[in-house]
């Protein structure tokens, strides 16, 4: 028998005649059964009503459940399904505070440990209005949660779900892409009250089924836990709400001759793409915004607010009524033609090439030379690409002796354009030397998109009235080490660069190819202690954006900058063009990336006091690859075996203590010396 703990009651004859007359009634009720999903077990000031009963013998009807994509509570994307290998997916749904969470939270566990080796993936889902990323850690680490905890700070998910209370318990099929049972986890825990052991295993149960491939039973008594409160949105206005929001944050692309593939031109539109812009956003395509807006300050970030998407939503889902007065959307030009910062002072027609419209293409190259007769301070640049399309990205470099961008990239610098970002604009006080005598050099990469064309990308310039405080600098973390095994649904690997001088840091700017996943940039300081700088848990290589800290951050000499690049060379990554590729670096989409960029300027460097070292900045980035274990030491058997014999001959040069390893300090002292 199980040992129950409850409110003793004191029991009379009067109470006995009544409980038999409330049994008599209750066995006469002919009222339908309530499924798990609408049930109301009411919770309200802790008075909890005995639920309808539900029939033992019904088998839960399936239901669609769309796709959708949520940051866990340590910043991991997980998108549903991505995990559609998995032969079922198990959610509960979560809440800080909840008794009857945290009063199943270990049963829950036990359970997602049962059946860790038979494909089932389990998470909890937290959709409260209450809870944030920081108290849900907390409670995580206070209760002993091993399992992602998906955060629904929008709420879009839990209204898509008809989620009502936590503790629910969700199965999914993710092959059919069905809710195949809704329930309690069991019959153990209730309101104020709790047994030893669970009489009815009604998930565990569900679980055996969906396994099995049998019907899956409905639980006999519906959902105890605390509600969730999705408040009313009140009906947004078209032509104030809506239209004025996707103005801001999505027509910039979304226009004709825009790099979208459909122009936001009139409410007739957005309606007809009403259900696609809501998966989208669900499952987090759009905006093109990858970084985790929880970790650091940035600019220009595309994001519609909280109260926005719901409002978007809630709009959609009435209809997309457009109410009355005229269309925003169609009453506004496109405005293509416009340059980002106004007219330039200079404007560079780059050499035009051909796009064929399918294929792969090879990487172009172009040099033109600097038209403007005198020597320059740049305070801004930018491009207006040709084929928007096409341009998958555009590198800048300015040289006046090695016709090389890669060289460039550790001198003169000047910008990278992508779809949805544009790196051109100085921080305040810094700027770029232009030379009368300098040449332009440029890198494209362009992908097909089904239609031949040609790009004639123009680069406009910006002239600074003075000559600016500090020099803009560019540098990256690089790993042209690289090597992804084949068939690996997560591979990470790291490189760094060391700031020798203090230094101010203003932009970064992650890349990698089709097989990137999320990217982390932190800090290490001298002190030994760490520093999570960007993460950018959603990385989407069709949308090379770059992010701008709101207050430039100062590191001191000896701070590195790590940069962690995670990799998806599976099937599971749509986007992969060879699971079974053994992969490297290299510059076509097919090959693979880790680089970090980043903008900063030397505290001790001004435009009349340069002490910028392209050599020794060079060295920096190759150090920060060449050392794989990030122990400051370059040692043989961290090299890839064709290198190897290469480090022997180099070391006798640079090996200062005969240690057997290199450090950058060491290789500082012979910068002349070269690792090829």
């Amino acid at each position: 028998m199980k040992a129950k703990t409850t409110v003793a009651m004191k029991t009379d004859t009067s109470f006995a005649i009544i409980l038999l007359l409330s049994l008599l009634l209750l066995a006469c009720d002919s009222s339908k059964p309530v499924s798990p999903a609408g049930a109301e077990s009411q919770m309200n000031d802790g008075a909890a009503a005995k639920p309808e009963a539900i029939d033992a013998q019904a088998v839960f009807e399936s239901v669609p459940v769309g796709n959708f994509k949520l940051l866990d509570h340590e910043g991991k994307a997980h998108e549903l399904y991505y995990y559609d290998d998995a032969r079922a997916i198990v959610i509960m749904i979560h809440g800080n505070g909840c008794p009857i969470v945290r009063n199943s939270l270990k049963d829950y566990e036990a359970l997602a440990k049962k059946y860790r080796l038979k494909n089932v993936r389990f998470f909890y889902l937290n959709a409260n209005l209450q809870d944030n990323r920081d108290s849900i850690a907390e409670e995580v680490s206070s209760w002993g949660v091993s399992l992602p905890v998906l955060i629904d700070d929008t709420q879009i998910v839990g209204r898509e779900l008809n989620l009502s209370r936590t503790a629910e318990i969700l199965i999914i099929e993710p092959r059919r892409k069905e809710i195949v049972y809704r329930g309690p986890l069991h019959d153990r825990v209730s309101y104020e009250s709790q047994t030893d052991r669970a009489g009815k295993d009604y998930a565990d149960t569900a679980l055996s089924a969906v396994l099995a491939k049998q019907a899956v039973p409905m639980a006999d008594q519906p959902v105890k836990g605390c509600l969730i409160n999705f408040p009313e949105v009140p009906m947004p206005s078209y032509q104030a709400d809506i239209a004025p929001m996707l103005i801001n944050h999505c027509v910039s692309c979304h226009q004709e001759g825009g790099i979208a593939p459909w122009a936001m031109n009139s409410h007739a539109m957005i309606k007809g793409f009403g259900p696609m812009i809501k998966e989208v956003i669900r499952t987090k395509r759009m905006p093109p915004y990858g970084a985790d807006p929880h970790i650091g300050e940035w600019q220009d970030s595309p994001l519609p607010s909280k109260e926005q998407v719901q409002q978007l939503f809630a709009w959609i889902d009435a209809g997309a009524p457009i109410g009355e007065g005229g269309d925003p959307l169609a009453e506004r030009s496109a405005n293509l033609d416009e340059w980002a910062f106004g007219e330039p002072d200079l404007i560079i027609d780059i050499p035009a090439f051909e796009i064929p419209a399918t294929g792969l293409i090879d990487y172009r190259y172009a040099q033109v030379a600097n038209t403007h007769g005198e020597d320059v301070w740049l305070r801004a640049a930018t491009i207006k690409p040709g084929d928007p399309l096409a341009l998958h990205h555009l590198n800048v470099g300015v040289s006046k002796e090695d016709l090389s961008i890669e060289k460039a990239v550790s001198d003169n610098y000047l910008l990278v354009w992508t779809p949805g970002t544009n790196t051109g604009q100085m921080p305040d006080g810094t700027g770029v030397f232009l030379p009368k005598n300098a040449n332009f050099l440029f890198e494209m990469h362009y992908t097909t998109y089904g239609k031949a064309g040609v790009d004639a990308s123009k680069l406009g310039l910006y002239f600074a009235k003075q000559k600016p405080e500090k020099i803009m600098r560019f540098g990256e973390v690089a790993d042209a080490l690289l090597k992804i095994p084949p068939n690996r649904r997560s591979h990470t690997a790291r490189a760094y660069n060391t700031f020798d001088h203090d230094a101010t840091v203003y932009i970064f700017g992650p890349h990698a190819h089709y097989r990137g996943k999320s990217f982390k940039f932190y800090y290490q300081y001298p002190d030994g202690s760490e520093e999570l700088a960007l993460s950018v848990p959603n990385y989407n290589f069709n949308w090379q954006r770059s992010y701008s800290y709101v207050e430039p951050k100062k590191v001191p000499a000896g701070t590195r900058l790590v940069v962690s690049t995670e990799f998806d060379n599976s099937i599971f990554n749509e986007a992969n063009p060879d699971p079974f590729a053994t992969v490297t670096w290299g510059p076509q989409s097919e090959d693979e990336m880790l680089l970090g960029g980043f903008a900063f300027s030397w505290d001790d460097e001004t435009s009349d006091n340069v002490i910028h070292d392209s050599r020794k900045w060079f060295i920096n980035r190759m150090v920060g690859y060449l050392d794989v274990n990030l122990d400051g030491k370059i040692t043989e058997s961290e090299l890839p075996v064709d290198r190897r014999p290469l480090f022997q001959p180099f070391a006798e040069l640079v090996d200062a203590d005969n240690d057997g390893a290199v450090t950058y300090k060491e290789w500082l002292a012979m910068p002349e010396v070269e690792f090829r």
